[in-house]
């Protein structure tokens, strides 16, 4: 299902845009001194940062590469978690106090396609200044996006683990 989504996508995309995508830059990227931005894990964009180890892996990465950064935000899973350096995964509450000395790996989710079965989008929002992270979870239209999916011709499976919130 993937490959098909991958390659349907690929259609839609005109030379332009495809010029375009070639030339954003790859993460890690730096967002000013204390924040990083990646797809998939710090040391590697295409990685699925799930287990304990991964995280370490990639904080060992974050001190290596951007040792004043307090926070790398990920994606690439759609599961919403926040990792603290030498402490436990948990899924962010709707308010979240980042400690001075602690760096963190946050996940916000997504906002289309959720995977932790909750069928709602998923973001959050850093406010430096208070070194507070707060994480949405809202409603979106799902059958609208189903509907515009089957519309396309990819997948039923596509549209409807959306339901799921998967």
């Amino acid at each position: 299902m993937a490959r098909e989504a991958l390659v349907w996508t690929r259609r839609q995309l005109d030379a332009q845009a495809l010029r375009l995508l070639a030339a954003l830059p790859r993460g890690p990227l730096a967002a000013g001194e204390r924040w990083v931005l990646c797809h998939g894990s710090p040391d590697d964009e295409d990685q699925y940062l799930t287990q304990p180890r991964d995280a370490q892996k990639a904080f060992h990465f974050l001190e290596a590469g951007f040792p004043g950064a307090e926070v790398a935000f990920f994606g690439h899973t759609h599961v919403p978690v926040i990792v603290a350096e030498k402490g436990r995964a948990l899924t962010p509450p709707e308010r979240f106090a980042l400690r001075p000395g602690v760096r963190y790996l946050i996940n916000p989710g997504s906002v289309g396609q959720p995977r932790d079965r909750v069928p709602q989008a998923s973001f959050g929002v850093l406010d430096e200044e208070e070194r507070v992270y707060e994480h949405y979870r809202v409603p979106y239209p799902i059958e609208k996006t189903q509907g515009k999916i089957l519309a396309a011709g990819l997948p039923r499976a596509l549209a409807e683990r959306l339901a799921g919130g998967w």
